[in-house]
Formats: structure tokens, C-alpha cells, sequence
């Protein structure tokens, strides 16, 4: 198994470890046809009220860090047996995303 496999493998069992559903890698750089269908996405206005979506840096991850080569993202399924955070009526309570 060459190295590249073995580390994917690593972090996706590491990533499963921590409570993750999903993991996985990609290329930082965003190709003419990935980067035109953002462009869409974004013009659609399917990013809500997410004005941090159309910041450059999105399109190009290097432009916030020259040096990256690799995006490892990973996700967590939020569908818990716990209330919903519009559930909560007290005011001097937040809601925060953990482990």
C-alpha cells in the first residue's frame, strides 16, 4: 500500500475515533469547473445568510495560506436525540457544537 493510501486511511480511522461520520481529503487548489460551480452556487444566493461564503479566500484557499497543498474535512451528523437549539426559550443560554 503506497503512503498516500495509508495516511488517508490513518486520518479517516483517526477522524472515525474522534466521533466523525465522514472524512475526507482533497486538493486545495479549486479547479475552472469546481470554481465556476461556486461561482453559481453563490450567485443562486443557496449560501442564506453566510456572507463569509464569498470571501476570495474560498475560491482560493491560497490566498489565505500560500503553503497548503491538502483540505482534510471532515463532518459530524447533528440528528441527536437532543432538543433542537430553537427548542431552548431561555435567553441567557446558548447552544455550542461539541464532541
Amino acid at each position: 500500500m503506497e503512503i498516500k493510501t495509508k495516511l488517508n486511511s490513518w486520518l479517516r480511522d483517526a477522524a472515525a475515533r474522534l466521533g466523525f461520520d465522514l472524512c475526507g481529503m482533497a486538493a486545495a487548489d479549486l479547479d475552472a469547473r469546481n470554481r465556476d460551480q461556486y461561482l453559481w452556487w453563490l450567485e443562486q444566493g443557496f449560501h442564506g445568510e453566510m456572507g463569509y461564503m464569498k470571501r476570495f479566500e474560498r475560491q482560493d484557499l491560497r490566498a489565505l495560506m500560500p503553503a497548503v497543498r491538502s483540505v482534510i474535512c471532515v463532518a459530524m451528523n447533528y440528528h441527536t436525540p437532543h432538543p433542537l437549539s430553537t427548542a431552548c426559550s431561555d435567553p441567557s443560554r446558548g447552544w455550542i457544537a461539541t464532541l
